[in-house]
């Protein structure tokens, strides 16, 4: 492989690619299943992450009534690194996670609705 990644590189440009992945795990799935927010008809999940990125301090919110929430985030190695559950949470779970290390984390929630999983940044 060389240093230049287009055949004709006119006025100086010279694209080139950088890889990095943080993330390294054993079998399929970085969690043992897909990450994704469906349950299990299909349907998409109402839940959302913000602010993100974050500095740690962030919510969850929902769209629709629920009765128990289980949520687990887990780093970029796999490894639980907080677990709650909240029974009849209303719209939002505030959540503070600023002692924790900067980085990518993995938002698991497993409701009567299904389970779902979203990516956090914090920096």
């Amino acid at each position: 492989m060389s240093g230049v990644t287009c055949d004709n590189c006119d006025g100086g440009f010279n694209p080139h690619l950088i890889v990095s992945s943080y993330l390294i795990s054993k079998g399929s799935y970085p969690l043992g299943q897909p990450v994704d927010v469906r349950n299990t008809d299909g349907r998409f999940m109402a839940f959302t992450l913000y602010p993100n990125p974050s500095t740690g301090h962030f919510f969850i919110g929902f769209n629709e009534n629920l009765n128990k929430v289980n949520v687990v985030i887990y780093d970029q190695t796999g490894r639980s690194v907080k677990k709650m559950l909240r029974n009849n949470p209303g719209p939002q779970i505030e959540m503070d996670m600023s002692q924790l290390a900067l980085g990518m984390y993995f938002v698991t929630l497993t409701t009567e609705k299904g389970t779902g999983t979203k990516v956090l940044v914090v920096n």
